[in-house]
């Protein structure tokens, strides 16, 4: 049977049949998931140190450069791994509820990043060793906080639906 779709043509690729049917999806699957759990971790401790809820004593500047270098390499990780499975069911995930969430979510936490990113930044040039920070920057780290954890909910949902 011919594939019709543009999906459905990338399913066929024999690479991605490859994946698909060999070990390289349950290791693709493992590597995704410990990136992500990295990322997710990093990330909530960036959040929450930003929220003042956790990391009072460490500066923010500092902690946030050692951390972001971490959470950027699981990042690097987690996109790649995450394309590769995707494409070995292309037709069936963009028709998928939950993974059309989880890219919502993504891109959302994409946009809140680069508000934060942009805000934090002058706050930490002003005054490196801020202990607090403002209303409009807690507020987007508790909106990342709760985006995160809704993108592994819709991502553990996208195998059952």
């Amino acid at each position: 049977m011919e594939p019709s779709s543009f999906w459905e043509r990338l399913e066929a690729l024999p690479w991605v049949e490859h994946i698909a049917i060999t070990w390289w999806f349950p290791f693709l699957e493992s590597v995704h998931v410990l990136a992500v759990a990295i990322l997710v971790g990093l990330v909530a401790s960036i959040d929450l140190r930003l929220l003042g809820k956790a990391g009072r004593t460490l500066e923010a500047d500092r902690l946030l450069v050692e951390l972001e270098r971490w959470a950027f390499a699981a990042l690097l990780l987690a996109l790649p791994t995450g394309a590769l499975m995707f494409l070995t069911r292309a037709s069936h995930y963009v028709a998928n509820g939950p993974f059309r969430l989880k890219m919502l979510f993504l891109l959302l936490l994409g946009l809140n990043l680069l508000v934060v990113r942009r805000r934090l930044g002058s706050v930490v040039d002003r005054s490196p060793g801020a202990a607090t920070f403002g209303t409009a920057i807690t507020c987007s780290a508790g909106l990342s906080l709760f985006l995160w954890c809704a993108t592994v909910f819709a991502g553990r949902w996208i195998g059952h639906s």
